[in-house]
């Protein structure tokens, strides 16, 4: 699939390019070892380039793999030991994936971090975004999301939206074929100049105004709760989720326009074919 088409119309995105650091910074923070929050099973990978003057948090096996590094390092050095993205875009029919360039962390070298997609799946109806499976399939080997503490609040909300997610679908698919049948049926009321092809253009605008608001508002509850959800839970691993603002415009204007288009044609029907004939002349 081609990355840039519409890839910038995401019902919400995942930020996880600063995963894991949140035990690197519990790491830090104590003073004679590892805190207990932190599991004694993490893998030494998180945990090998920590700054020089924390040493003493971390246990002495791990002592000649550090080396002090700023924010950014730290950061950037932890994606590549995990072997994960910076960022996943759930879309209606895929998902998209990438980084932040130059780099996630954002400072005054580098306010407006930009994203690079690197990779979309394939468009598929009922598509799933399995945050679960798809970050345990890219972490190294060795190394499991438990151990980096990921929240299982994050999957059950995504889990409980998946059939609200189905319904989406099938609600948009249901308005545009109303959509696509009104413009049809418009040109033929252009033709035939008759009350009857403006009831039956009105009643179809209606049908797919109908669909497309529920669509549009199952859609805006879909994002609310999960990245409500992403945004409380997922605190603790410093994870983030980003409501998509362009989809939620797009898609309420796709809901308007049938509204808009029913009660034109509603006023069409009320003037008649006679009235429109004496105002051309």
């Amino acid at each position: 699939m081609n990355v840039n088409f519409m890839e910038n119309f995401e019902i919400l995105t995942f930020n996880t390019s600063e995963l894991g650091n949140t035990l690197v910074n519990k790491a830090i923070q104590s003073q004679g070892g590892v805190p207990s929050s932190v599991p004694t099973a993490v893998p030494t990978s998180v945990l090998s380039n920590i700054p020089a003057s924390a040493t003493s948090a971390i246990p002495a096996a791990l002592a000649s793999e550090i080396a002090g590094q700023n924010e950014a390092q730290i950061a950037e050095q932890i994606a590549q030991d995990l072997n994960i993205h910076d960022f996943y875009k759930i879309h209606m029919l895929d998902y998209c994936e990438g980084f932040y360039e130059p780099g996630p962390i954002v400072n005054s070298s580098n306010p407006n971090p930009s994203e690079n997609v690197t990779y979309c799946s394939p468009a598929t109806a009922f598509t799933f975004f399995n945050a679960t499976q798809v970050l345990q399939q890219e972490l190294k080997p060795g190394i499991t999301l438990n151990q980096i503490q990921w929240p299982s609040q994050i999957q059950d909300a995504i889990d409980t939206m998946q059939v609200v997610q189905k319904v989406m679908f099938v609600l948009y698919c249901v308005g545009c074929g109303f959509a696509g049948l009104a413009v049809l049926e418009a040109i033929i009321a252009f033709l035939m100049d008759g009350r009857l092809s403006a009831v039956c253009n009105a009643v179809l605008d209606v049908f797919a105004f109908i669909a497309l608001a529920i669509a549009s508002g199952c859609s805006t509850g879909f994002m609310y709760v999960v990245s409500n959800a992403v945004n409380q839970y997922g605190s603790q691993v410093n994870v983030q989720a980003y409501r998509g603002n362009n989809f939620l415009i797009i898609t309420w204007i796709a809901t308007a326009l049938p509204l808009i288009g029913a009660i034109g044609w509603c006023i069409d029907c009320c003037v008649g074919p006679d009235r429109r004939r004496k105002d051309r002349w």
